[in-house]
């Protein structure tokens, strides 16, 4: 049966991409420090924002892939969402 409809559909094409990387990565020690509130200086150490690196990848932090390093894609999925808005519907 067909309709006609007016209104608007938003469309949301999703990719996902499951890659395994080897070798380096650039994250600066602001950008940890505001993903994960560690603090500048532990015990007078300046360096131990390293050990929150980790983490801050885990939660997205800004980094820059170097061009050396090996990067495999593993899976790459794809999926839409479709919505619709002040629909108007006629048959």
């Amino acid at each position: 049966m067909r309709f006609l409809v007016e209104g608007t559909r938003h469309r949301r094409i999703i990719i996902d991409i499951e890659e395994d990387i080897s070798g380096q990565v650039e994250v600066s020690k602001k950008d940890v420090m505001a993903i994960t509130d560690c603090p500048a200086k532990e015990d007078g150490d300046s360096s131990a924002w390293y050990g929150y690196v980790e983490q801050a990848l885990q939660e997205g932090v800004r980094n820059t892939v170097t061009k050396d390093t090996k990067i495999t894609v593993k899976e790459r999925t794809e999926r839409e969402q479709v919505t619709w808005e002040d629909i108007e519907i006629d048959w």
